[in-house]
């Protein structure tokens, strides 16, 4: 797993991302501007979007839901991060035919 950027906005998010094509985007939910799930539809309407993981520090069952709806692969709680991700993204990509390939970016 190899991090190409962060962006402090919802716009510079997409922005960034039109440059750099990443595989996996991790949005939060509160965010300047546009919100994580604004962002995350931005980014599913897209030919070949990558993953998308929403967290926050809100409340799983309700903005995991909202967080679906708008196209997220996962959600995650920012309270589970430091032990969930890993395995969370590990799962995403190993059980889907879009797995990067060996040195490909996430």
């Amino acid at each position: 797993i190899e991090r190409v950027a962060i962006a402090f906005s919802g716009a510079e998010a997409l922005a960034r991302m039109d440059q750099l094509n990443p595989n996996l985007v991790l949005t939060d939910i509160k965010m300047p501007g546009m919100n994580g799930l604004e962002v995350t539809r931005a980014v599913k309407d897209r030919q070949a979007p990558p993953k998308v993981i929403v967290v926050s520090t809100m409340d799983a069952t309700s903005y995991g839901e909202e967080a679906r709806l708008a196209g997220a692969d996962e959600f995650l709680s920012k309270a589970k991060i430091s032990t969930d991700l890993i395995p969370l993204i590990a799962r995403l990509f190993s059980s889907s035919a879009g797995a990067p390939a060996t040195g490909e970016r996430q």
